[in-house]
């Protein structure tokens, strides 16, 4: 079914209580993650990109995280699930590409091995049978000698060969959602042009949904059909990835794109000052500080008023129906 939901999120939100206060690293989001399309997360380092990432799989290593909000997948309500029967649904119904494969990977086991443990934590079926799988997955990431690769160690092999490895034993299982997490952090040109061939090829073939997390604006353009930009665990601003970036509405946007790398004369606008702390974050716009677009009206904004038109969405005081400036205007 053409644009079928596979996972939406509903009023997220991911907190976490110390003794300062409350840590809201993820707040009030609403995504849908499509069969066959590729949502895409902007955001600078610290805006909840990852902690959301990480929700979605139950995958937070602090207990102390506290998740609210609904997360469905396929119309089950994720965060109902007991541990079991979330286990269950990692690496089959969702899976994960880490940024850092370093870290995720036990340094005592072989390539297959950790692939053979994945493969029948989830399907019955005999060793040799998944070894077989295996190196079918590791052939379509186009990795040189699987056979060999099967018997080595993750110290044994290159970044950019682990970060395959990882995308081949996140498609064994051909899950509904592949949430790619900065997938091309620490890897040279050559092999992120790979790895996002991979993730274009493995959408189309498989009707994937695929979140992809990244920083890179380069890369999601390419590669995203929609894009969701996040600030300070908001998403402010949500379109068409050729809506946003031809007519990006919100002021946060139009930082990220202005302070962008182009092969142009034109001098990079870095964004001025730094993002407010998470801790007992208010609801007033927490850019307010930072943007040359602020007016009186800014003051009084909360940031539980959205927006915009159709399907261009955003979160700023200028877009909120009955103020002067409209988002039809940049239709």
């Amino acid at each position: 079914m053409k644009n079928e939901v596979v996972l939406k999120t509903d009023n997220l939100q991911v907190f976490l209580p110390n003794n300062q206060g409350i840590l809201r690293a993820v707040n009030g989001v609403d995504l849908e993650i499509k069969k066959g399309k590729i949502l895409g997360l902007v955001g600078e380092s610290g805006c909840g990109k990852s902690v959301m990432s990480l929700s979605l799989l139950g995958l937070l290593k602090n207990k102390e995280w506290k998740i609210e909000g609904e997360i469905e997948l396929r119309g089950k309500n994720l965060l109902s699930l007991s541990k079991e029967e979330m286990r269950k649904v990692r690496g089959k119904e969702m899976a994960m590409i880490m940024q850092n494969p370093m870290s995720v990977f036990d340094p005592l086991t072989t390539i297959g091995g950790h692939f053979v443990d994945t493969i029948q934590n989830h399907i019955k079926i005999t060793t040799k049978e998944a070894k077989k799988i295996a190196l079918e997955n590791l052939k379509k990431v186009s990795l040189p000698n699987p056979e060999k690769i099967m018997k080595q160690y993750p110290f044994q092999l290159s970044g950019g060969m682990l970060q395959r490895v990882m995308i081949a034993i996140a498609i064994a299982l051909n899950p509904a959602v592949l949430i790619a997490d900065e997938p091309t952090t620490a890897v040279d040109v050559t092999v992120q042009h790979q790895i996002l061939g991979q993730l274009k090829k493995l959408v189309k073939e498989h009707n994937t949904g695929v979140l992809l997390v990244s920083h890179d604006l380069g890369v999601i353009a390419q590669m995203a059909d929609e894009v969701a930009v996040m600030y300070c665990g908001y998403i402010v601003e949500k379109a068409p990835v050729e809506e946003l970036f031809r007519h990006p509405a919100h002021p946060y946007t139009k930082g990220l794109l202005s302070s962008r790398f182009q092969l142009t004369k034109r001098r990079l606008k870095p964004i001025e000052g730094q993002p407010p702390s998470l801790i007992n974050l208010s609801n007033q716009c927490p850019f307010l500080e930072r943007c040359n677009e602020a007016e009186e009206i800014c003051t009084k904004y909360r940031m539980d008023e959205i927006g915009g038109i159709k399907n261009h969405l955003v979160r700023c005081a200028k877009y909120v129906t009955g103020n002067e400036v409209m988002l039809h205007e940049l239709a």
